[in-house]
């Protein structure tokens, strides 16, 4: 199966998160909006279920500036939008966890207006094994 997406969106970079008083760490409400909005134009075009499959993964960034940020940050943003996460048990969209990625292509393009273009494959991985969970340590 292949998901192709095209988000007429800029594109945001991934911010460190930020520590709360007391404990806990959180991102940038700004952040979450794009987020946000970058899932609802997902959702406009991919209606199905998340994969759960091994992942090829090929983002092209168009806009007029590429902007301050590296393209790592851009896609790391992408893949926050169009994936779940486990803290909140939000499903994703596209596909479950960026564990899942095992293939990633990405680079920028000059263009007059920003497009984010987002295809996503299932790709055979029979030996790939899904990483094992982190036990948490005990104190």
């Amino acid at each position: 199966m292949t998901i192709s997406l095209l988000l007429a969106h800029a594109p945001k970079a991934k911010p460190r998160p930020h520590s709360r008083p007391g404990g806990g760490r959180y991102s940038p409400k700004d952040y979450e909006d794009w987020r946000g909005e970058i899932a609802l134009l997902a959702q406009e075009q991919y209606r199905g279920e998340p994969l759960t499959c091994p992942l090829q993964v090929s983002i092209i960034i168009a806009g007029p500036q590429r902007g301050r940020a590296d393209l790592e940050s851009y896609v790391g943003a992408l893949m926050d939008a169009l994936g779940g996460y486990r803290k909140g048990n939000r499903p994703g969209i596209a596909f479950d966890d960026d564990d899942q990625i095992l293939v990633l292509e990405a680079r920028f393009e000059a263009a007059p207006d920003w497009l984010l273009s987002v295809t996503i494959r299932e790709i055979a991985a029979p030996d790939y094994p899904k990483p094992a969970k982190k036990k948490k340590a005990k104190a």
